[in-house]
């Protein structure tokens, strides 16, 4: 999943308020003035976007906070009771494997767990050193003593 970043949000208004000149009537009618208020007041007016509408929208090369602003606009403007449920629950369920993800990877007990075994390592082999060590003392003194 990718970060939004806050530096990018006066662009993907700009995008987004070029992208809206191209949607049905009836879209445009069900956003708030409210929202194109701010659109037009937040938007980089020096941004050069201009929407192709000879491509496909999944062809169109937007921002992801475009895509996100896109999203918002859908799912609290034009998606109907069923299509925001289905939309909600597939972002509490990609949330909820994003989760899982991270805490495999920083799973503590799984990091602390190999440091564990290393030390045991570590220290067995420290213990088999010293005690070489040891008998390779007293065989020289029992060779010195021909013993």
């Amino acid at each position: 999943m990718n970060k939004l970043l806050v530096q990018n949000m006066p662009n993907a208004y700009k995008e987004v308020y070029e992208i809206l000149k191209y949607v049905e009537e009836w879209e445009k009618n069900a956003i708030p003035k409210d929202f194109y208020n701010l659109l037009e007041n937040k938007m980089n007016t020096n941004y050069n976007y201009r929407y192709d509408y000879t491509k496909y929208f999944s062809e169109q090369k937007i921002l992801q906070e475009t895509r996100a602003i896109l999203g918002y606009i859908y799912l609290n403007y034009w998606a109907d009771e069923k299509e925001s449920e289905i939309v909600k629950n597939k972002l509490k369920n990609d949330l909820i494997i994003e989760e899982q993800k991270k805490s495999e990877k920083y799973n503590t007990n799984a990091l602390f767990k190999d440091i564990k075994k290393e030390n045991v390592n570590n220290n067995t082999q420290i213990g088999n050193t010293k005690e070489s060590i040891i008998f390779k003392i007293i065989n020289k003194i029992k060779r010195f003593l021909n013993i």
